[in-house]
């Protein structure tokens, strides 16, 4: 079905990108037409803005090179009027083309009653950016048109190598109990929930029509293709510290093929679909016989919420902060009641609004029909959203704080903030550097999801309330310390927490520390001897 999308979308965006498809307007007119010569061959076809009148005879402007296109109008009923045809420039032909004098295109009558506009798609007249015809040199904007720009540069990271900068003997001596003492390489088995991005959707498409591929294997929370030093992602970073590491994704697949692994992320999943996922995953995993369901450590990453931002124009009460948070919580609970001894990584969402800086036809088209809530916005319209998405990310770290998924020993939840202020990172000479997306200008590409892992593992790496709230392209990788071994939680990185001292003990969402048996043993012991002193005093007197 994706797969079907995709390529009906790559029509489209080829259409878009040479400017031949009417938008409609209020009535739809035929064009006027008048063919002319020109010095080497046929000069540009003369398009006719609608409006009342006849159309008046078209003059061809001396020129060279591919045929130009009219402007697009969008009509009030009535005939074709003066049809001008505008300039292409390219490969010039030999000589000087002499003036060629247009025949009269006749514009057909319109219908007398028009259409009103699609909102999203006055937005899209209104803010979209098209490419400049007597500027354009058709081989360096064919690239463009099919996607990045793949044929003439490799695939990132290409010939790039990472430096993996951590000592990795960092592992408890013993399997521990207790979530909150957790050390990286006690982890054995690595899962992931979401949409896309959790999928890597487009991550390492050339080209537009491999953005049907998910690249799992190049996943920023899951993917296991070759190792850190070329592919970064969280599961290459556990590689080092486990090489026996499980259910990380490789190459490409759906869900539920063998190359997902631990992976559920599905493309176009919103917040109430993760307590499917979450019944998958368990199922997943309970159901694999490499993996000790009980016994073995888990760390799961979900990331969710850029597709109910991108609908919550279309319903803002369906796709509400609360209702998110909501639907997130439900799937939490489902894994803290069911999946044992596992760590949960909840990402905040990403500021889905600031992609919208990424311009060009292909991206506006794209933009269109993927978010078309957050692009092509107004000032107003845009503050709005923001604080939408800002509600998002609020809501949820404030209930992921809460400690209502802190009160078994074995299971908590982490929010992990760094998308929420990320910006598009920029080239050197200031402009947003769309190689850290995949042609769709959305979706993440290789080097966006190696970006996103770093930036993923440092906020595991810093405490609950100094985490950093945006990726810095080019970060260095942070590792445990011999003071600070484990994976922070809200238990662990409160001020005074002592490792030694935790024992069985856990917090409840309610109370705080919960006592243990040999701490109720004591309690009655002392109160024995209390009742004991109290009766031999009451015998003396």
């Amino acid at each position: 079905m994706a797969g079907f999308r995709y390529l009906a979308l790559v029509c489209v965006v080829l259409t878009l990108s040479v400017i031949s498809a009417q938008i409609p307007g209020q009535g739809r007119h035929n064009q006027g037409q008048g063919r002319h010569n020109q010095g080497q061959g046929r000069h540009n076809q003369g398009q006719g803005r609608p409006n009342q009148g006849q159309g008046n005879r078209g003059q061809g402007i001396p020129g060279q090179g591919f045929p130009g296109q009219g402007i697009p109008g969008q009509g009030i009923p009535g005939q074709g009027n003066q049809g001008q045809g505008i300039p292409g420039q390219g490969r010039p032909n030999q000589g000087q083309g002499n003036q060629g004098q247009g025949n009269q295109g006749q514009g057909n009558q319109g219908p007398t009653q028009g259409h009103s506009i699609n909102p999203k798609y006055e937005r899209f007249l209104n803010f979209i950016k098209l490419p400049s015809f007597p500027s354009l040199n058709p081989t360096s904007y064919i690239p463009d048109l099919l996607g990045a720009d793949c044929l003439t540069k490799p695939a990132w990271p290409g010939l790039k190598t990472f430096q993996f900068p951590c000592k990795t003997n960092s592992t408890s001596g013993a399997v521990p109990t207790n979530v909150h003492l957790l050390r990286p390489g006690d982890i054995k088995v690595i899962g992931a929930m979401g949409d896309s991005l959790t999928a890597a959707s487009g991550a390492g498409a050339c080209l537009l029509p491999q953005l049907a591929f998910e690249y799992r294997g190049k996943s920023f929370s899951h993917g296991g293709d070759q190792t850190y030093e070329k592919v970064p992602s969280i599961a290459n970073i556990l590689k080092k510290f486990n090489p026996n590491l499980k259910g990380f994704g490789t190459g490409t697949g759906r869900w539920d093929s063998k190359n997902a692994g631990m992976s559920v992320g599905f493309p176009g999943d919103l917040s109430k679909d993760m307590t499917l996922q979450a019944e998958r995953l368990v199922k997943k995993m309970r159901s694999n016989p490499a993996i000790d369901f009980q016994n073995d450590w888990k760390l799961v990453t979900l990331l969710i919420g850029a597709n109910d931002l991108c609908d919550w124009c279309k319903n803002n009460r369906l796709y509400s902060p609360k209702a998110y948070v909501d639907n997130v919580m439900a799937a939490l609970k489902i894994l803290q009641q069911k999946l044992p001894r596992t760590l949960v990584n909840v990402v905040g969402v990403l500021n889905v609004p600031e992609v919208g800086v990424l311009r060009g036809p292909v991206c506006d088209a794209f933009h269109l029909l993927f978010c078309d809530c957050a692009m092509f916005l107004n000032n107003k319209d845009k503050a709005k959203f923001t604080q939408v998405t800002q509600d998002y990310q609020r809501l949820l770290e404030t209930r992921i704080k809460s400690g209502e998924l802190d009160s078994k020993p074995d299971f908590t939840a982490v929010l992990q903030p760094f998308l929420h202020k990320t910006r598009v990172p920029l080239t050197m000479k200031g402009e947003p550097d769309i190689s850290y997306f995949s042609p769709d200008c959305f979706h993440l590409s290789s080097k966006g999801h190696a970006t996103a892992a770093i930036g993923l593992w440092n906020n595991m790496m810093e405490p609950v309330g100094t985490k950093k709230t945006a990726w810095v392209p080019g970060s260095r990788l942070s590792c445990p310390t011999r003071g600070k071994p484990y994976i922070f939680t809200n238990v662990n990185s409160k001020k005074g927490f002592q490792p030694g001292r935790i024992g069985n003990l856990y917090k409840s969402s309610s109370a705080g520390f919960s006592i243990n048996k040999q701490s109720s043993l004591h309690l009655v012991i002392i109160g024995a001897l209390v009742v004991s002193l109290f009766a031999s005093f009451q015998a003396l007197n």
